[in-house]
């Protein structure tokens, strides 16, 4: 009997969340119905409803999206609802904005400049970012064409607008590719290629900004530089019995030995000024070499070429009456010559 009682209670019940589960509900606090029109009637005049909050990146990986199907983006702070028609993600204010798809950064390259034996500068301008942050940008480059983030590359910096990329570590004398390249989360992008060719290393007697290459340090890439020709052929080194005090006899010291000289000594037409004074082609740094690179330049002087068998002035003082000279004759003497006397110049100057 008790059995018989028990089913027919959960008989009751069964039937009764049926209809509930399929009919209209409510949630109020005044026990009012649910409108007509409703499957869901919410009342309240101190709470909301939450919708599903998640991020533009969870949102776009929904699978297969239903028809007004709405969320909260909680990166821009907004309410969207799917419309299924261009299958997209409509602002529900006033429909207007839209969740577009992530895509690749759209980036250019900056001309090659500053190409030297090892270094170069480029560049570029990432003009947009796809709709997501940029998180890398710079250069690429190698020796194959389409040189990728895979191959040496420099990192300058994140975001939108232009960049500057210092490159080093090139090999001398051989082409190179480069392009940029900007990422943002769902992938990199390129910009467009560019090639360009490093410098050669110098060597004696080449022709380079403004003259003939005859000395070489121990970088293999700088050095010193003469002028092809004579720029005196009678100029005294100046202040006949006054000391021009800090000038050295070494390699490095010409232009120093020039300032010093120029600094001591005002006579208007003497071996120092007349080199400081030169622009010859397109360059105005010359000076009057030192003795030991004057030495070096008799010992070139086949592969400057134009020196006449004459004494030339170094800008390297002895004493306060006399100074270096170099014999450009077979024998080569390097000797002192009294400050008065006339001598040839040659000027110099470093790269």
């Amino acid at each position: 009997m008790k059995n018989l009682r028990l089913s027919k209670i959960l008989s009751i019940i069964l039937v009764f969340t049926v209809v509930q589960i399929s009919a209209q509900v409510a949630i109020n606090t005044d026990g009012s119905l649910p409108d007509n029109s409703a499957m869901l009637d919410v009342k309240s005049s101190a709470k909301g409803v939450l919708i599903p909050r998640m991020t533009q990146t969870q949102i776009e990986e929904i699978s297969n999206p239903a028809n007004g199907l709405q969320v909260f983006c909680t990166t821009d702070s907004k309410l969207y609802i799917y419309n299924a028609t261009p299958g997209q993600w409509k602002e529900i204010a006033y429909g207007a904005g839209t969740i577009l798809p992530v895509t690749l950064p759209v980036v250019t390259t900056s001309p090659v400049t500053g190409i030297s034996q090892t270094n170069a500068s480029s560049g570029g301008t990432v003009t947009s970012d796809g709709g997501a942050n940029i998180t890398a940008r710079g250069v690429c480059w190698g020796t194959s064409i389409n040189p990728t983030i895979a191959n040496s590359h420099t990192g300058d910096g994140s975001g939108t607008g232009t960049f500057i990329s210092t490159i080093s570590g090139l090999t001398a004398n051989t082409p190179y590719y480069l392009r940029s390249y900007a990422t943002n989360r769902v992938g990199t992008s390129y910009g467009n290629e560019l090639s360009f060719t490093t410098l050669s290393l110098p060597y004696i007697g080449q022709s380079f900004q403004g003259g003939i290459i005859f000395y070489i340090d121990g970088t293999g890439q700088h050095g010193l530089i003469a002028a092809t020709s004579d720029q005196s052929t009678g100029a005294p080194y100046g202040c006949y019995g006054y000391s021009t005090p800090g000038t050295s006899t070494a390699i490095g010291t010409g232009q120093a030995n020039t300032n010093a000289i120029l600094n001591a000594c005002g006579d208007a037409v003497i071996a120092a000024r007349i080199c400081r004074d030169l622009v010859l082609n397109g360059y105005d740094d010359w000076f009057l070499p030192s003795r030991d690179e004057l030495v070096q330049m008799y010992i070139q002087r086949s592969a400057i070429g134009g020196f006449a068998v004459n004494d030339y002035w170094s800008s390297s003082e002895i004493d306060p009456g006399s100074g270096w000279e170099q014999n450009f004759a077979w024998d080569g003497q390097t000797h002192m010559q009294y400050k008065g006397n006339p001598g040839y110049v040659r000027a110099i100057r470093a790269f």
